[in-house]
């Protein structure tokens, strides 16, 4: 039970990220805006954005990694999500 916990975790947040950088490339994309607007909108959404998207980026990390450590002495799953979690920053 645990372990489907943490895959619905780590699906949920990693899908929460996906979708939330289609939100911002969308409803921020500055076609047809004007500059003031643009400015204006750009500071409510850093203002508003600053806590919760690394928030929900950092835990779809942390379960995604949870999930792989789980999942090293399944046969059918191989441990390579660790290694990416943990060698991809320093690449």
């Amino acid at each position: 039970m645990a372990r489907q916990i943490i895959l619905f975790g780590s699906l949920l947040f990693v899908g929460l990220t996906a979708g939330a950088a289609y939100v911002v490339w969308f409803v921020y994309n500055p076609d047809g805006m004007s500059s003031a607007f643009y400015l204006e909108n750009m500071q409510h959404a850093i203002r508003r954005l600053t806590i919760p998207l690394p928030t929900i980026v950092v835990l779809g990390l942390v379960f995604t990694a949870v999930a792989s450590v789980q999942a090293r002495n399944d046969q059918y799953f191989p441990c390579w999500p660790l290694r990416v979690c943990v060698f991809l920053p320093w690449v």
